[in-house]
């Protein structure tokens, strides 16, 4: 065949040969799992120790760096509060589940210890004024079919 000749959907292109490549051999090198689980900890004890001071009803889970605060109980349109105050201060956020009631906390996989522990700051801040006894009050909401 000439150049050109052979192509089509199942074959690889070349910049994502080496971009995998060298994802793996940075993974490898930097032993990207155990540091991905090592900076899941932190979070976890981060969540752990300072989320049910804004309110003990919140609940979170996560592995690694995935991690969700449930906020169910909360009225509609609180997650989209907090992830624009969050934004503004320099914090990006996502939300999930139902009726994005789920903040999400997904870092980089290669995030500094530091900047994980300044996002998570920034995130507390934001509930602390949003959810706090002083902030709204969480409500009962049930599931409409």
């Amino acid at each position: 065949l000439l150049p050109g000749e052979h192509n089509g959907t199942f074959r690889g292109f070349q910049l994502a040969f080496v971009a995998g490549k060298a994802a793996i051999e940075y993974m490898l090198a930097h032993d990207l799992e155990a540091e991905t689980m090592r900076k899941g900890k932190i979070v976890e004890e981060f969540l752990a120790s300072r989320l049910r001071l804004n309110d003990p009803s919140l609940t979170f889970r996560g592995l690694g760096l995935m991690w969700g605060i449930d906020m169910g109980s909360y009225p509609c349109g609180t997650t989209q509060k907090i992830r624009k105050a969050c934004f503004e201060q320099g914090l990006i956020l996502e939300l999930s589940g139902r009726e994005d009631t789920v903040v999400k906390i997904m870092p980089p996989l290669v995030i500094e210890d530091e900047q994980l522990i300044q996002g998570l700051g920034i995130l507390m801040k934001v509930l602390a004024e949003t959810v706090s006894p002083m902030g709204m009050p969480p409500v009962k909401q049930g599931f409409v079919n």
